[in-house]
């Protein structure tokens, strides 16, 4: 007889690392049609969900680019992160540190060389859609609103 698989239980979003995101095969919309897809620019969600120090994790081809540019504004905001690898700081309200400008609270002040774990989460998807929950929308699969 083979053996038992089990399925991994996945973590609940405030207790996910936030990681490079899985292959876009790998995304289930919450229906067939998902309405308007969120404009990263207008939400911010899983920015403001960041959590402690430590869980928007940095890659290594985040940081030769980062030092390439001479980006010594952004690897000076890193901190030590889970599993050893460099993160992004957060702030006391648990928001990215590179979250917010004069324009708007919403935008990325990093927004055009951001990390690899930033760049990779697809707007609309299932991670997506969980952080804007936990964000507060009350229709997280609805268009961007501009409440989180």
């Amino acid at each position: 007889m083979g053996g038992h698989g089990r399925l991994a239980r996945r973590p609940r979003a405030h207790q996910t690392v936030l990681t490079v995101a899985e292959p876009r095969e790998t995304y289930i919309r919450y229906d067939d049609d998902p309405g308007e897809i969120p404009d990263c620019q207008d939400c911010g969600a899983c920015c403001r969900v960041a959590g402690d120090d430590g869980r928007i994790l940095v890659y290594a081809e985040d940081l030769v680019r980062w030092r390439r540019q001479g980006r010594d504004d952004i690897l000076g905001r890193l901190v030590e992160g889970h599993f050893g690898q460099q993160a992004f700081a957060s702030t006391a309200e648990g928001h990215c540190v590179h979250l917010g400008t004069d324009a708007s609270p919403h935008l990325c002040s990093i927004y055009e060389t951001r990390g690899q774990t930033c760049r990779r989460l697809e707007p609309g998807s299932r991670q997506c859609f969980e952080y804007r929950r936990e964000a507060g929308f009350e229709d997280p699969t609805a268009g961007s609103t501009g409440i989180c």
